[in-house]
């Protein structure tokens, strides 16, 4: 794994009361802790404010619109051979799209089509901790959980239906290296 994950953080905060220094806990919402350093909530990547009540970016989909998302990095062989020795380890150097959540009326599902994974210069490992994109798909439409990564030209034109209407969308790319990535989402 690249860094621990924030339902980690989660689980290591409630392990140890993180929370019982603070004089009013907040209430955090879809999935967010309290946190002891300012008493606020840490709040799951696809979401903000003060109580994790809001989705920080949005596509919504339905049976005559779909959404696109392209996710291109160039390689710069500057950048790549100066950030060599640490470009595996330093998860916050890393290049990394917008979260989003993409939404289908209920009752639906969503048709993910993975068009385009390229990649050069390094080769392909399955684990994916170099570049990727992550669709997080859960039964109960949780986003606090890691997704299922794909890395690789063999997930070129591969596609799945998620298990609810809601999944999550990112991806990442390690300093200098270059990734080129296209996902269709439609209703299914």
């Amino acid at each position: 794994a690249r860094t621990l994950t924030f339902n980690d953080y989660k689980l290591l905060n409630r392990m140890y009361n993180c929370a019982g220094v603070c004089t009013t806990v907040p209430i955090c919402r879809n999935g967010g802790y309290p946190s002891p350093k300012y008493c606020t909530c840490k709040c799951p990547d696809f979401f903000t404010g003060a109580s994790c009540e809001f989705e920080k970016s949005v596509i919504n989909i339905n049976a005559t619109t779909s959404g696109t998302i392209s996710f291109y990095v160039p390689y710069d062989p500057v950048r790549y051979q100066n950030q060599n020795n640490f470009k595996y380890n330093n998860w916050d150097l890393f290049r990394k799209d917008n979260e989003r959540i993409i939404k289908a009326p209920v009752g639906k599902r969503i048709r993910v089509s993975i068009n385009r994974v390229v990649v050069d210069k390094e080769p392909c490992i399955l684990t994916c901790p170099y570049f990727g994109l992550e669709i997080v798909d859960t039964a109960n439409g949780d986003l606090t959980s890691v997704g299922k990564t794909f890395c690789c030209p063999q997930y070129n034109n591969y596609s799945f239906v998620s298990k609810t209407n809601i999944i999550g969308y990112r991806a990442f790319v390690s300093p200098g290296m270059y990734f080129n990535s296209s996902v269709i989402f439609t209703v299914v």
